[in-house]
């Protein structure tokens, strides 16, 4: 019995260690982007109407067929975590549009008011 117990508290920390990860990381994600087709989805988070734009254009010439762009707060300034069919070019294009503006200019006013 106490062998089941001891696994079960384990497994508890496990999830707990899990669930703190995932909080802590959603805490400095600014947006998730999923790109299919050269098209742009916003799955989370919010980003000035400008900067979608731009990551939005750089995406369609040529296509990306699929790929996810992740932005977020680090060393005090935007990091981009790109995955998928970017060719290097786009690659670079996305993380110069990122960091054209201020960290704090990335979210749109209607997300950093929590609209």
């Amino acid at each position: 019995m106490d062998d089941d117990a001891l696994l079960v508290g384990a497994f508890v920390v496990a999830l707990g260690i899990m669930a703190l990860f995932f909080v802590a990381r959603r805490a400095v994600t600014i947006c998730v982007l999923s790109v299919e087709q050269g098209l742009v989805r916003v799955r989370h988070g919010d980003l000035t109407p400008r900067i979608l734009q731009d990551l939005r254009d750089v995406v369609a010439r040529p296509k990306v067929a699929r790929g996810e762009i992740r932005i977020t707060r680090g060393d005090g300034r935007a990091q981009v975590a790109l995955s998928g069919t970017f060719t290097e070019a786009q690659a670079q294009q996305v993380r110069n549009v990122v960091g054209s503006v201020p960290l704090a200019g990335l979210a749109s006013a209607r997300a950093s008011r929590g609209l």
